[in-house]
C-alpha cells in the first residue's frame, strides 16, 4: 500500500514538473530550507494548498530528491536560469526517459528469459522493432505476439514447464519424442517440424549471405545458438556479425516473425493431432 502511494506520488509530481516551474514557489521553498522557522505564503502543491512550514519543508525535500534522481538542474540552478515552459517540459521527458532505459538495461542483464533480448536499442517511449515491423504489413500483428513471447522467454515450451513443476511436466519434446524440448530444439533441430523451418530458413539464409557473404554465413552460423540468435533478434549480432543495416535487420525480422508463427502454429497442430 506504501509503494503504491508513493508511485502514485511520483507520478503527479512528473505531470506537475513537466508544466513551467514557479519561481516564486522555488525562492518559496529555498528561504523554508535555509531557514527551519520561516513562515512563507501558501504554497500549492499536487493540487493542495500547503502552508504548514514542516509540510513546505518536506515538499522541497521530495523535490531535490526528484531532480537528483533524474540528474535535472537543482532547485538553486533553476532559480538562476529558469527555462521556458516547452524547454523545461522537454528536458523532464528526456530526464524520465533516459533514467527508466537505465534502469531496464540494468534489470534485464539480471533476468535470465531475457537473454536473447537486445535491450541496448530499447528506449522508454520508442517502439521495438518486432511491433513496428509488423505494424508496416496488415495482418502481421498477431504473428509479432508469438515472436515477443519468444523475445521476452514467455513462450512455453515443454522445458519450461518442466522447470517450473508445471503439472509435473515431461521436458521432453511431445512431437519427435528424441531430446529437451527447448527454444533451440524448437526452433533449428524437432525433426518434425523441418518441413516449415525449411520454407523459411532458405530466404533467412540467403539474405544473410547476401549480406555478410558465404564464408562469415559458414564461420558462424553452424553454430545453432547463434542460428537461434538470429532468429529470436538478430539485432544482438549487429557490430559482432551482422552490419548495422536498418533495411536488412528488418528483413531479417521480417521472416524470422513468419517462421517464428509458423513454427508455433505446426506445433499446436500436431499437438493437437495426438490428443
Amino acid at each position: 500500500m506504501i509503494r503504491k502511494e508513493r508511485a502514485m506520488e511520483r507520478e503527479n509530481f512528473y505531470s506537475q514538473l513537466e508544466q513551467k516551474p514557479s519561481s516564486k514557489t522555488f525562492f518559496q521553498l529555498k528561504n523554508l530550507g535555509n531557514n527551519k522557522n520561516s513562515v512563507t505564503q501558501v504554497i500549492r502543491h499536487e493540487e493542495k494548498d500547503i502552508t504548514c512550514p514542516d509540510e513546505q519543508r518536506e515538499v522541497l525535500a521530495k523535490t531535490e530528491n526528484v531532480l537528483l534522481q533524474y540528474s535535472l538542474p537543482s532547485i538553486d540552478e533553476l532559480l538562476i536560469f529558469l527555462p521556458t515552459k516547452i524547454k523545461w517540459k522537454q528536458s523532464v521527458r528526456h530526464a524520465i526517459n533516459t533514467f527508466w532505459s537505465n534502469k531496464f538495461r540494468s534489470l534485464s542483464r539480471e533476468k535470465s528469459t531475457l537473454t536473447r533480448l537486445c535491450t541496448d536499442i530499447i528506449n522508454i517511449g520508442e517502439i521495438h522493432p518486432v511491433w513496428k515491423t509488423a505494424t508496416e504489413i496488415p495482418g502481421d500483428t498477431k504473428k509479432a505476439i508469438t515472436k515477443a513471447r519468444i523475445l521476452t522467454g514467455t513462450y512455453l515450451l515443454q522445458a519450461t514447464k518442466a522447470k517450473f513443476n508445471i503439472g509435473s511436466t515431461d521436458p521432453i519434446c511431445p512431437l519427435c519424442k528424441l531430446e529437451e524440448e527447448n527454444l533451440l530444439h524448437f526452433l533449428t533441430r524437432c525433426p518434425s517440424l523441418e518441413g516449415v523451418r525449411r520454407t523459411f530458413y532458405a530466404p533467412l539464409k540467403q539474405a544473410v549471405i547476401n549480406k555478410i557473404g558465404i564464408d562469415q554465413w559458414k564461420t558462424n552460423f553452424q553454430n545453432r545458438e547463434t542460428l537461434s540468435q538470429l532468429i529470436v533478434d538478430c539485432r544482438k549480432l549487429v557490430g559482432s556479425i551482422l552490419p548495422n543495416d536498418n533495411i536488412f535487420l528488418n528483413m531479417v525480422e521480417t521472416i524470422s516473425r513468419n517462421l517464428c508463427d509458423k513454427l508455433h502454429q505446426q506445433r499446436l497442430t500436431q499437438i493437437n493431432s495426438l490428443s
